[in-house]
C-alpha cells in the first residue's frame, strides 16, 4: 500500500518535471524571478519577544498558583498516610 503510494508520487513528479522542461523549451526567454529574502537586512537585534521560546513556554501566575495548590494537598494527604501515587 505503502509502496504504491510512493510509485504514483514518483510518477506525478516525473510528470512534472517533464512538463517544467517542454515549458522552458518552448520559452526560453522568459525568466522566473526569485523573490528576494530581506532577512539579513532588518536589524537582528529588535527581537519579538511574542514570538520568542520562553513567552510562549512560559509558566503563568495561575499554573503556578495551581501547582503550589496541588503541593499543599500532597503534604496534607502524606502526614495523613499517603505514600504513592494510587492514595492520593
Amino acid at each position: 500500500m505503502c509502496r504504491q503510494l510512493r510509485v504514483t508520487r514518483a510518477l506525478l513528479r516525473h510528470q512534472k518535471s517533464q512538463q517544467l522542461q517542454s515549458r522552458s523549451r518552448s520559452r526560453p526567454q522568459q525568466r522566473r524571478r526569485t523573490r528576494r529574502r530581506r532577512r539579513c537586512q532588518r536589524s537582528q537585534k529588535h527581537h519579538r519577544w511574542k514570538s520568542s521560546f520562553r513567552f510562549r513556554f512560559r509558566t503563568t501566575s495561575a499554573q503556578r498558583q495551581h501547582q503550589r495548590h496541588r503541593q499543599h494537598l500532597r503534604q496534607r494527604q502524606r502526614r495523613n498516610g499517603a505514600r504513592y501515587a494510587a492514595d492520593h
